[in-house]
């Protein structure tokens, strides 16, 4: 759906002590921009806006919307979105505590994220996130991008890393 935008800011849109949860704000657009809604009040979604470091939307449905958060909030990192951010469920897990930075989808719906310590990835039909290393040192990714099968992740002060996505192997 080429009408439909997520956006997320603020007039203070960073996770610190002074900064009011009321000034951030996750919004949508069905119309390119036209008007907006608001998406940070729906159900499932936390009480409290860490920084929101990424949005990730399927490639094939612009229902389907994944919402990755930096910060040191434990247990509130990575959120999903079947129904274009009415209702929102916690896909975090067991994820360490650390920010999340970037978050991109595969064709097949699977999430990669980088975090301060590496890429992680979840398959719709995982419980839970696993480490997705390929030989990459666990070092501060700082985003994520697919193009042909092949996960390109930009790190801090290692350059670029690449690898095949994930596979049944």
């Amino acid at each position: 759906n080429g009408n439909r935008v997520y956006a997320a800011g603020g007039a203070n849109f960073n996770d610190t002590p002074n900064d009011s949860d009321s000034a951030k704000t996750l919004m949508r657009s069905d119309n390119q921009g036209g008007s907006w809604f608001e998406l940070q009040a729906k159900p499932g979604f936390p009480n409290t806006i860490t920084k929101i470091t990424g949005i990730a939307v399927s490639p094939s449905n612009s229902n389907q919307v994944w919402i990755a958060m930096g910060g040191f909030r434990n247990g509130e990192k990575v959120y999903y979105s079947n129904d274009a951010g009415e209702n929102w469920a916690n896909l975090s897990g067991t994820l360490p505590n650390f920010p999340i930075n970037c978050i991109t989808i595969d064709d097949n719906l699977d999430a990669y994220i980088g975090t301060d310590a590496g890429v992680f990835f979840k398959s719709a039909l995982m419980p839970d996130w696993q480490p997705f290393y390929n030989g990459m040192p666990q070092i501060p990714v700082t985003d994520l991008h697919i193009r042909n099968g092949i996960l390109y992740a930009s790190t801090f002060g290692r350059g670029i890393w690449k690898s095949e996505t994930h596979g049944a192997c």
